[in-house]
């Protein structure tokens, strides 16, 4: 599992540029990298999937510079590593990852589409409203003041 946010903090030219989350080569061999949104410490933006999303893509660093962008996935690749590949790799995915009937499905509506938004804004996507286990236990401002 990666955090993607590490991209962000890697220095552009250095050894672990080299050697950090080499996504396209490793989806190119066949292997289902999971994604996580853990928090860097100090940056604690990198909890946010689309941030991360946004770095599987983009591969910016914080400082402006890129880390081997040639290893950058596309959109739907790159959210497909959060729920997909994370569950295929808790051997969960009969049961979830995946919208099909029989699976539990925990819901997010958000404010644009990843796979449609221009990739510089990836990053600025909001939550709109989230659905766990039938319930909404979140709702943004923006969200509740249109319904």
């Amino acid at each position: 599992m990666i955090t993607p946010g590490w991209i962000a903090l890697m220095p552009a030219g250095s050894q672990y540029e080299q050697a950090g989350f080499p996504l396209r080569t490793m989806r190119a061999v066949g292997l289902k990298v999971p994604s996580s949104s853990d928090c860097l410490g100090t940056e604690p933006e990198s909890m946010n999937p689309f941030l991360g999303i946004s770095e599987l893509v983009m591969r910016g660093t914080f400082k402006g510079g890129s880390n081997v962008p040639s290893e950058g996935i596309n959109a739907l690749d790159a959210l497909r590593t959060y729920p997909v590949d994370s569950a295929y790799a808790s051997f969960d995915e009969m049961q979830v990852g995946t919208l099909e009937r029989g699976k539990l499905a925990d819901l997010i509506v958000v404010s644009a589409d990843p796979t449609h938004v221009d990739s510089r804004n990836l990053a600025n996507i909001k939550v709109l409203i989230a659905i766990v286990a039938g319930s909404v236990v979140y709702e943004a401002p923006a969200w509740s003041s249109r319904h």
